[in-house]
C-alpha cells in the first residue's frame, strides 16, 4: 500500500472546469468512537463556523471557510419526524443502541481539490479523538466516499472515465482492500460485467440520453461503487426518477465514488490518498489511445474461454499511468 505521505492531493489532468472555476470534491466520512457532538466541535475547531445542533442525532456547522457540515448519525431512524414525548424517548432509545454499528457521518460540501487537505486536518483530530473506522470492529462497514466534480459532462468526457474505471476497478479494489462486511451487504457493488462490456464495446458513442438510459437499464440502483445516479440525475432528473421513482437520490453533478473504507484511525491511510488513487482513472481517461488499448485488452480477456485474472494486468496499467 501506497504511504499517504508519498501521495494526496495531487492535481488531476484537467484540475479545472469549462468555465475556468477550479474543480470541486465533497466527502462523506464515517466513523464510531465518537457521538454526533463532539464530531462536530471538532469540525468547527479546525474548520472554523459554529456548530448548531438540531436533535442529540444531527448538528450543522455553518460557516466554515468551505461552507455548512452536517455531523449526523447515520440512520434514518435516528431523523424521523415523531409526534408525542413517548415516541421521541423510543425514536432515540433505538437510535442511541444502532449507535454501537451505526457509524456518525460528516458530509462536507464541495471544497476545490487544492484545499481539500484540510479534510485530512480534520481526519487527524478525530484519529486523535478515538474515531474508529472500518477495521476496527467485525460490523464496521464504514466507507469514505467521494463526490468529484468532472471537468465536463459531455457525453464523450463521462463515458471515458467510465471505461477507464473499469478498466482499473481490480486494481483498485485490491488497493482499497474492501472491507468484506461492505462488499456482502452490497453497499459498493461492481457494475455488472454485461454493463462494462456494453461500455466498452468498439464503436460505442452514445448520446448523454442513451447513455443514461443503458446505466439505468444495468444499475437501477445507488449501490455501485461508482454510483452515477446523481450525476445523471442533475443532468435529466426526469429521466432517472421515470425509471427508479422509488430509489433515493440526491442529484448533483459529481462522480458519486463509493469505494475506499473509511481507515480513520490507520496510520497510513487519508482521504487524499484515496484522491490520488481516482486520479489515475482520471490520467488514464485523458488518454485516448493508452484508454483504447486498454479497452480492447479488457475485451479480449472476457472473450477467452477462461479469463486470465485482470487484476495484474489492471494493475500493470495502473503504474504505468
Amino acid at each position: 500500500m501506497t504511504h499517504p505521505s508519498s501521495e494526496g492531493w495531487i492535481a488531476p489532468p484537467r484540475p479545472d472546469r469549462a468555465d475556468g472555476a477550479r474543480r470541486r470534491v465533497g466527502v462523506e466520512i464515517e466513523f464510531s468512537g465518537l457521538d454526533v457532538a463532539a464530531a462536530a466541535k471538532a469540525t468547527a475547531r479546525r474548520l472554523g463556523g459554529s456548530v448548531r445542533a438540531l436533535s442529540p442525532h444531527l448538528a450543522m456547522v455553518e460557516g466554515t471557510e468551505f461552507g455548512d457540515f452536517r455531523v449526523e448519525l447515520d440512520m434514518r431512524l435516528a431523523h424521523a419526524e415523531v409526534g408525542g414525548e413517548i415516541e421521541r424517548a423510543l425514536r432515540d432509545l433505538a437510535a442511541d443502541l444502532g449507535a454501537t454499528v451505526v457509524p456518525v457521518e460528516i458530509v462536507c460540501p464541495p471544497i476545490p481539490w487544492d484545499r481539500a487537505h484540510a479534510l485530512d486536518d480534520l481526519r487527524a483530530d478525530l484519529h486523535r479523538m478515538g474515531a474508529e473506522g472500518t477495521r476496527d470492529a467485525l460490523l464496521y462497514a464504514f466507507g469514505a466516499q467521494l463526490n468529484i466534480e468532472p471537468p465536463s459532462l459531455e457525453a464523450e468526457d463521462l463515458l471515458a472515465l467510465m471505461r477507464a474505471f473499469v478498466v482499473l476497478r481490480d486494481w483498485l479494489r485490491a488497493e482499497v482492500q474492501i472491507d468484506t462486511l461492505r462488499w456482502l451487504t452490497v453497499f459498493a457493488s461492481p457494475w455488472p460485467t454485461p454493463f462494462c462490456a456494453h461500455i466498452l464495446r468498439p464503436g460505442y458513442a452514445p448520446s448523454r440520453e442513451r447513455l443514461i438510459d443503458d446505466y439505468l437499464k444495468f444499475n437501477p440502483t445507488r449501490d455501485r461503487e461508482l454510483d452515477l445516479l446523481p450525476i445523471f440525475a442533475a443532468l435529466d432528473e426526469r429521466r432517472v426518477r421515470a425509471a427508479l421513482p422509488d430509489e433515493k437520490i440526491r442529484p448533483r453533478p459529481a462522480w458519486h465514488y463509493r469505494l475506499p473504507n473509511s481507515e480513520v484511525n490507520a496510520w497510513d491511510w487519508s482521504i487524499g490518498l484515496e484522491w490520488a488513487r481516482w486520479v489515475r482513472i482520471e490520467r488514464l481517461a485523458a488518454n485516448a489511445d493508452f484508454l483504447e488499448a486498454a479497452c480492447g485488452e479488457w475485451r479480449t480477456n472476457l472473450a477467452r474461454t477462461f479469463p486470465h485474472d485482470w487484476e495484474t494486468r489492471s494493475t500493470e496499467i495502473a503504474r504505468a499511468l
